[in-house]
């Protein structure tokens, strides 16, 4: 295995949480190919959305698996077999870009009580991006499922927003999507995004600037809130976040956040780092606090740790490993929580993932007076047009 695999394979000793998905279509962990930048595969330049024809080549040839029905299949197949109806996608118009996921979820509960089972229908999702030749300008629109109680909306945009790019480094983007914050993991229930209000249906209205050259990316968004929202509980504010290649394969970033509404304020700030060993794998890691002030008042300043590694054993199979740390105060008592489980990721064939994760999570309350642990168990099942 090497001096990296087994860094890697001590990682994964350490675990992995319980992921639950947002409609990300990659990992941020793919870095470990060699893709520094989610422009590389993404429409959006900082990842989420839908695929561009070269990400969904990149998706068939590096990341999945040959199918087992066919072991002979070239790469150069693969990918032309790639788009959203296969080889025929050349007879669609080269402006017209539809895409399509579902992905659902089995979870079984507390497994050291006797587990309780439960079923999610996590995502199903339609997108439509009109693009311009090379991408220069795109028209992205997406529409979303989500689990919500009867007599709500169960669809709901996921992303709209027109984008261009100016030359080669730079673009911008105006409308609805993902604020520019931190590693943009998909998993939506982890620490790094319910501390600092970036969870799965936290998208904004506002405008992005994004640079990107050979070492250093970086955005400026400046943003509305949700406009279809009450104005009362919109998060009106900006973020920054810019990523730079210190030296080879490893890349550091910072990111800087402050929102407000009427009823609570956000400052936050988080340093990120990403390092691949070799192709398919490597760590990447967020440390980060947030300060978050109420009307009432009250004022908490809540630290977390996130540190993931992937580790590629074979072509489209992949070990994971996270450990997670997170406290509602920094300085003060306060509980204090903490994640571990291993995973699997296995990229079946395009179009299809399948996973398993085991997670257990350990909850030292205030004082270590009492102490709470829960072991859960996962499967998930993702395909994508």
């Amino acid at each position: 295995m090497g001096r990296a695999g087994l860094l890697v394979a001590l990682s994964f000793l350490l675990g992995s949480i319980l992921l639950r998905p947002n409609p990300a279509q990659a990992y941020p962990n793919f870095y470990s190919y060699g893709y520094a930048s989610c422009l590389s595969c993404h429409f959006n330049p900082l990842g989420n959305g839908p695929l561009t024809d070269y990400g969904r080549a990149v998706s068939a040839t590096a990341i999945s698996a040959k199918p087992l029905f066919d072991r002979q299949a070239s790469d150069d197949a693969l990918a032309e077999s790639s788009g959203f109806l296969g080889t025929r996608t050349k007879y669609l118009p080269d402006a017209v870009r539809p895409s399509a996921q579902y992905r659902g979820l089995l979870l079984a509960s507390r497994l050291q009580e006797g587990p309780t089972w439960r079923r999610y229908h996590m995502r199903a999702d339609a997108q439509l991006v009109l693009r311009t030749p090379e991408d220069r300008m795109v028209a992205s629109g997406s529409i979303g499922y989500i689990p919500a109680p009867p007599g709500e909306p169960r669809l709901v945009s996921r992303e709209h927003y027109l984008g261009a790019r100016v030359g080669d480094r730079w673009g911008v983007y105006a409308g609805y999507f993902d604020v520019a914050y931190g590693l943009r993991i998909p998993d939506h229930e982890s620490f790094s995004r319910s501390l600092t209000g970036l969870k799965q249906n936290d998208q904004t209205h506002g405008v992005l600037l994004h640079h990107t050259s050979d070492k250093t990316e970086g955005a400026v968004h400046a943003f509305l809130g949700n406009l279809m929202q009450a104005a009362a509980l919109r998060p009106v504010g900006a973020s920054a976040t810019v990523e730079h290649e210190f030296w080879n394969k490893n890349r550091l970033g910072l990111s800087v956040l402050r929102s407000s509404n009427d009823f609570r304020s956000r400052t936050q700030a988080s340093v990120h780092h990403r390092i691949r060993w070799r192709e398919g794998s490597g760590v990447i890691s967020e440390l980060g606090v947030a300060r978050i002030a109420t009307v009432e008042p009250s004022t908490s300043l809540a630290p977390f740790l996130f540190v993931q590694g992937t580790h590629r054993f074979f072509r489209g199979f992949h070990g994971l490993a996270t450990l997670e740390a997170a406290s509602t105060q920094l300085f003060r008592p306060a509980a204090r929580y903490y994640r571990v489980a291993p995973g699997v990721q296995w990229f079946a064939l395009q179009r299809v993932e399948l996973r398993l994760d085991f997670g257990g999570m350990w909850t030292r309350a205030v004082g270590g007076v009492s102490n709470d642990f829960r072991l859960d168990a996962m499967g998930q099942a993702a395909l994508s047009f």
